[in-house]
């Protein structure tokens, strides 16, 4: 399903005057360019490893967070973190009842990315069907033995998901484009918000189920 993680509140009073801002290790430079006016923003890359960030790591008061980790030891030692903002969706290195319990807002960008990797897993899908990648080596190697290549189309197959979510939704939507038929299964979904033609199986691969 869509995740929500949201904890905490963040009130304008908690705002100074420069904000101290933890980056990931890449970042679009246009974000921190956003905030110039009222934060100073710091690379994790600055820190040789996760021990000498929590030994600085009470000087943020924010983070911008991809794959830092955020264990509860660490946003224990983050005596001045007022929020987590997740550069995506998981938040998995993120110790998310600990910052609540501490006060720490965490939020995240459920679907920000979706589209995205939905589009990549069908790159990949169409790749292994069409034999891509050992086609190109072929034609590399100086041979045109294209016939050794032919493969079924996809339409008509039928594409078995494991999870509904933003990413599963999308890329079932995807593959209702090149004629598959979708079937899902997700254990934490409930059938009625299964997409349009998507239909959900059980365990064992029965329709209906969850």
């Amino acid at each position: 399903g869509e995740s929500k993680i949201i904890t905490g509140r963040l009130r304008w009073e908690d705002m100074g005057d420069t904000w101290q801002v933890l980056l990931p290790r890449t970042i679009d430079p246009v974000g921190p360019d956003s905030i110039s006016d009222f934060a100073s923003c710091t690379s994790v890359s600055t820190y040789e490893d996760t021990e000498a960030l929590r030994a600085d790591v009470d000087r943020y008061d924010a983070v911008i967070d991809r794959l830092i980790d955020l264990s509860a030891e660490t946003l224990r030692a983050a005596e001045n973190l007022k929020v987590v903002s997740k550069h995506g969706v998981g938040v998995d290195n993120i110790g998310v009842e600990t910052a609540s319990e501490l006060g720490i807002v965490v939020c995240n960008a459920p679907g920000a990315n979706a589209r995205g990797v939905a589009e990549q897993a069908i790159t990949l899908l169409l790749s292994a069907r069409k034999r891509v990648l050992a086609a190109d080596r072929h034609v590399r190697g100086g041979a045109w033995d294209r016939h050794q290549f032919s493969t079924r189309e996809v339409g008509g197959d039928t594409l078995g998901l494991l999870g509904c979510g933003n990413i599963g939704s999308t890329g079932g939507e995807l593959a209702q484009g090149l004629g598959m038929t979708v079937v899902a299964h997700d254990p934490d979904g409930d059938p009625a918000d299964a997409p349009a033609r998507v239909a959900m199986v059980d365990r064992r691969g029965r329709r209906g189920g969850t």
